[in-house]
């Protein structure tokens, strides 16, 4: 028997903040940010903020969490979500050329302001 982990600890690529969506890094256990082109490679959100080269609490990713993540922008509830630079979030816009990873369960006043997302992971276009 065995016992799915929720959270792992690894070592920061670069400095990191809390509550953003991390990817491994090049070096062994290292992670940095995923940025909007890596929406493939998130395998985690940063539960603390911490420096270059300290270790750091990660809640690892999966579909179907609801994770808290750091908006780049405000985003409505119910809104589709892609990733943003430095691990954040933003509205899918409604576009269709961005790459859906959930949908927003609360609002964001603007950037910097922390919501909860249904983390679909990125195997989904569409939420609706």
């Amino acid at each position: 028997m065995y016992a799915i982990r929720e959270t792992d600890t690894f070592q920061c690529g670069e400095d990191l903040a809390t509550k953003r969506a991390v990817k491994l890094g090049s070096s062994a256990r290292e992670i940095v940010y995923a940025d909007a082109a890596d929406y493939q490679d998130i395998i985690g959100f940063t539960l603390t903020g911490e420096s270059s080269g300290n270790p750091i609490s990660c809640e690892l990713a999966g579909p179907g969490k609801i994770v808290e993540v750091e908006a780049s922008e405000a985003i409505a509830a119910n809104q589709d979500v892609i990733l943003a630079a430095d691990g954040k979030v933003a509205d899918n816009g409604g576009t269709g050329t961005e790459q859906t990873i959930g949908k927003a369960i609360d609002a964001a006043s603007g950037a910097g302001a922390i919501i909860s997302i249904f983390y679909a992971g990125h195997q989904v276009k569409d939420l609706t």
